[in-house]
């Protein structure tokens, strides 16, 4: 079956990259552009693409994501965010995907059935972060913890990777890790918080 792909990035050469990969594949015969929020919904008005990757920036809200048919639409980020996620899943997406995933995942994605959903494998860890976590405790145990981290603690209970809570407060990323090991230890907490849990005072 042959196909028209809609590419939605603000980046020239990440939309290049994207439209060499589809292009390869000889089910897709044609490949169109949008660059900006507008001209995502006026490509798909007036276009009418069978299948939609859109970077996660340019889904503004809801609203935006009610023009993307159930069924015909990945979307790319670059940190994994909760809420775009879940609205994602419900309004039908076939993926959500690292902005770096390997063009078989993304391929793979527009292929599934039905139904079938792809999450980013480096992504998994990050969501179980959210469904499988320990519940903090709600006491005055952070009086254990030296400043930085409580800074670090109050990160992760908004829902922040690793990566993000390092470029935040501009240190490395091992560096995070060694002071989560750290206030785990010292608040005995098993696995990894989820977000929106009450902060600790």
């Amino acid at each position: 079956m042959e196909k028209r792909i809609l590419i939605a990035d603000t980046r020239n050469v990440f939309r290049a990259g994207l439209r060499t990969i589809f292009l390869d594949n000889s089910e897709v015969v044609h490949v169109d552009e949008a660059v900006t929020n507008e001209e995502l919904r006026q490509q798909i008005k007036t276009r009418k693409p069978d299948f939609i990757v859109t970077h996660q920036s340019l889904i503004k809200g809801i609203n935006e994501m009610k023009l993307l048919a159930p069924h015909t639409f990945i979307i790319l980020a670059a940190e994994p965010n909760k809420n775009m996620l879940f609205t994602a899943y419900s309004y039908g997406a076939r993926g959500y995907l690292s902005e770096n995933t390997l063009p078989s995942l993304l391929l793979t994605a527009c292929t599934l059935p039905l139904g079938d959903f792809l999450l980013e494998p480096a992504f998994t860890s990050w969501i179980l972060n959210y469904t499988c976590s320990d519940i903090l405790p709600v006491n005055n145990s952070t009086a254990l913890l030296t400043q930085r981290e409580r800074e670090i603690f109050q990160l992760l209970h908004k829902g922040l990777t690793n990566c993000s809570i390092a470029d935040q407060l501009t240190i490395s990323e091992a560096t995070v890790k060694t002071h989560i090991a750290s206030i785990f230890r010292k608040l005995d907490i098993k696995r990894r918080p989820s977000g929106k849990s009450a902060l600790i005072s």
